[in-house]
């Protein structure tokens, strides 16, 4: 069961670089379903939000074990894809989310620092 995930995330396209944009999303999707047959992750999920108003519109959750993900982060193929992906969308970003068992491990020591 994954403990861990990446969140990458994004506002909009910068505007002329769409296409880019359209390329490095089917790349990446192709990226980590290779991931995914290599064991490197469990599984990933994209996702495009409905217009909000807010600064995120879409997301890619990517789940797998921690360990695995830090090294994944640290590759030159994904620290490529990360640039080309500031280079063409507003409000990029990864993020490291806590899943799984991690989440309670989490909230126990957020707990613990709240003064009695």
């Amino acid at each position: 069961m994954s403990n861990a995930g990446l969140i990458l995330l994004w506002n909009d396209v910068k505007t002329g670089r769409e296409k880019n944009a359209g390329e490095l999303f089917n790349a990446t999707l192709a990226f980590y379903e290779k991931k995914v047959k290599e064991g490197v992750v469990d599984s990933y999920e994209p996702a495009i939000l409905s217009r909000h108003g807010g600064t995120m519109n879409g997301f890619i959750l990517v789940r797998g074990e921690h360990d695995k993900l830090a090294t994944l982060r640290e590759s030159n193929e994904f620290r490529e894809m990360e640039v080309k992906g500031i280079h063409c969308l507003s409000g990029f970003g990864v993020v490291d989310a806590y899943l799984g068992k991690n989440v309670s491990e989490h909230m126990k020591r957020w707990a613990g620092a709240i003064p009695r």
